[in-house]
């Protein structure tokens, strides 16, 4: 009887195919290491047509499981994620990116918790701000607890967990798919993977905690120098964020008590990082980028009470004044950084000629904004 295969590599790609390679060789490596080919698949969702990472992929195929599809066309961050989920068949899933290099000890970690057949749902608190170091001498935390402490205790999460973080049953996807496939604040947010993460730590009994990475940090130096435009970055974590988080209410894959205290944590950590994104605006863009932020943010007279709204728009608009010159703090930073050789690429600039944004490529069929 072929061995059952216990987990899911789901990754979702687009015009990386360097990335894929250096990928696939890290899986044949430590698989082969371990010895648990037939325990773990690789699936990969591509969503260029050039035909060069499917090339690639063919090449590793007698050494690994794989299931590759390439799609018709360039469907999104979203829609590409979810495909490389669904075609799954591991009875646990883990989505990553074509970036993420696994290490030998964290799949086996991964591996041995399956084979004691009591794993709900995993999550790593390594080498993540999301999920702070505190719960490092923790082994494991229920869903409301951890939905409680991310939001009473680190308020830039507010459920934001990054995929690379997650270990979590194959059913559960399969209990939401119509609820995701047909919710247009999920599927064009840029993170359909929280609204599953936040679906399943509410199911699981027990989420158990990985005090190791899953992957090596692998971050690609290349895209990090180009242009990170701040009203995209306001698009994508306060607006997209908020409507996802609320569509997940609405699906009752969290109360009502829980998104109002979402809400809360929403409404404090908007206005600190608005300061952090503005710092970021060169002065040559200012006046496009502020107006496109302020229409970003134009859904919160209709979402935040009337009492906690005249403070917070009062911050708004003086962040969003295109000639006031917050560029200087972020210059400023960028200069101490450099005397400690800690210096990092540049995000205060102005976009060459031809540059696109940095997660143009994860945008959906439905233009971003």
């Amino acid at each position: 009887m072929p061995t059952k295969i216990a987990l899911s590599i789901c990754i979702p790609t687009f015009g990386r195919p360097e990335c894929v390679e250096r990928s696939l060789a890290n899986y044949q490596k430590i698989i082969d290491e371990l010895h648990c080919r037939s325990e773990v698949q690789v699936c990969i969702s591509d969503n260029n047509q050039d035909g060069i990472t499917k090339g690639i992929v063919e090449r590793f195929m007698p050494s690994l499981t794989i299931k590759y599809h390439q799609n018709d066309g360039n469907l999104g961050y979203d829609r590409n994620s979810l495909n490389s989920m669904l075609m799954a068949d591991g009875e646990y899933i883990h989505l990553t990116s074509d970036e993420n290099l696994f290490t030998a000890e964290a799949l086996g970690s991964i591996l041995e918790r399956i084979r004691k057949g009591d794993l709900e749902m995993l999550i790593s608190t390594d080498q993540s701000k999301h999920i702070v170091r505190e719960l490092n001498g923790m082994t494991s935390i229920t869903g409301e607890e951890l939905f409680q402490y991310t939001l009473e205790k680190h308020l830039e999460c507010c459920f934001f967990i990054p995929m690379k973080n997650e270990v979590f049953q194959r059913k559960r996807l399969h209990e939401i798919r119509d609820e995701l496939e047909a919710t247009e604040a999920i599927m064009t947010a840029i993170m359909v993977h929280e609204a599953i993460f936040i679906y399943c730590a509410a199911k699981a009994k027990t989420i158990q905690l990985e005090p190791r990475p899953f992957s090596e940090d692998t971050t690609n130096v290349a895209k990090m120098k180009k242009i990170y435009l701040q009203s995209q970055h306001v698009l994508l974590v306060h607006h997209n964020h908020y409507f996802l988080i609320k569509a997940c209410m609405e699906h009752g894959f969290i109360t009502k008590d829980t998104f109002i205290s979402f809400r809360y944590a929403f409404r404090n950590y908007l206005v600190n990082d608005l300061v952090k994104a503005r710092t970021k605006v060169h002065p040559s863009i200012a006046e496009s980028e502020c107006r496109k932020m302020r229409e970003h943010l134009a859904f919160l007279k209709d979402e935040i009470d009337s009492l906690d709204r005249p403070a917070m728009d009062l911050s708004i608009r003086l962040l969003l004044i295109p000639w006031l010159p917050y560029h200087w703090i972020y210059q400023a930073s960028q200069a101490g950084r450099k005397a400690m050789g800690k210096e990092r690429p540049n995000q205060c600039r102005a976009p060459e000629k031809g540059e696109t944004n940095t997660i143009d490529y994860l945008s959906a069929t439905k233009k971003v904004m």
